[in-house]
């Protein structure tokens, strides 16, 4: 599991959720990168999304820890078919972003 959260508030799709973004495990280094870059650690995002999104700040670790609350209002349009899902991104400066995991 690319991260580890622990959601407090209610599932209803109309009320707000908050979701805690405590860390993730397992980022690798892009092997198809030369050696010297390869150092360099990523500078990791978390989106999350149901219905509406909400991210991280970026954490340059192979081993983030955000300890972050992220606030996803409520939507009187959502329903509870809409899933809860996160995607891992190395964000970078020069080029497109890498989506590094998704759940």
């Amino acid at each position: 599991e690319w991260v580890r959260q622990c959601a407090a508030g209610t599932a209803s799709p109309s009320l707000p959720l908050t979701i805690f973004m405590e860390r993730a495990d397992g980022i690798m280094r892009d092997a198809d990168q030369p050696s010297w870059l390869t150092n360099n650690a990523p500078d990791v995002m978390v989106k999350v999304f149901v219905g509406v999104e909400a991210w991280t700040s970026n954490v340059s670790a192979f081993t983030p820890v955000w300890n972050e609350r992220l606030y996803l209002p409520g939507l009187p349009g959502r329903d509870d078919r809409d899933e809860l899902r996160f995607e891992v991104w190395d964000i970078d400066r020069t080029s497109p972003n890498d989506l590094l995991g998704n759940g």
